[in-house]
Formats: structure tokens, sequence, C-alpha cells
């Protein structure tokens, strides 16, 4: 299973599978959540070959029609990606967001997260 598959399937039960990459989709249902690899560390070993493993920063953004499930959203998916991938952290807490145009709550959180190269 590829790391984005993972991430799907542990988010998927907090939103009723309402998780996007990249963008919330026009006409979405709130909440949901949508995510980003926005880097992460990369190497490879002295004789030049790749791991068989790989490690992504993910930034996961909470959206809600209120302050107080946008929050609960945040410390919920917190608590699925350290319960999903074993080596896994968050990058400091969560950061309260809102979107004066659509009148929407949320937060965003980078995830570090090592994972198995599945290619």
């Amino acid at each position: 299973m590829t790391l984005e598959e993972s991430l799907k399937q542990a988010l998927d039960i907090l939103v009723a599978g309402r998780v996007y990459p990249d963008i919330t989709p026009p006409g979405a249902s709130f909440p949901c959540i949508t995510y980003q690899q926005v880097g992460g560390d990369d190497y490879l070993y002295a004789d030049q070959t790749v791991p068989d493993n790989a490690h992504a920063r993910l930034q996961i953004n909470c959206h809600s029609l209120t302050r107080l499930e946008a929050n609960q959203l945040a410390r919920k998916v917190q608590r699925a990606i350290a319960t999903t991938f074993n080596e896994s952290e968050p990058y400091g807490g969560f950061v309260a967001l809102y979107d004066d145009v659509l009148k929407l709550y949320g937060t965003r959180q980078d995830f570090g997260i090592q994972f198995a190269d599945s290619l």
C-alpha cells in the first residue's frame, strides 16, 4: 500500500471519506481533510543506492464550519497518524486558520512520516 493510500485509509473514518489530495474540490461537504506532501528527508546510501524506505513531510489541513469541530478534528488526525505510521512525528502543534471569504475554520499541521517505498 502506498503512503497516500495508507494516509487516506487512516483519515477517511474521521470525515466519512472526505479526504482529498491538495485542495478541497468544488461542492465538498464539511468537515473534510486535505493533505499535501511539502517535502521530506531524502538520502542515498554511500554506494549511491536508494533505500527501501522513504520520508515525507505531509501538511494536513482540516476544514470545518466551526472552530470547535476543526480543532477536535485536528487532534483526531494527530492520533490517527501516530497509530497508523510507526515512525511519525508532528512538527509542532496545529495552526488555527480562518477563511473570511468562504467563512470556514481550519487547521494546518505538518507531520514527518517514514514509510516503506513501494515502487
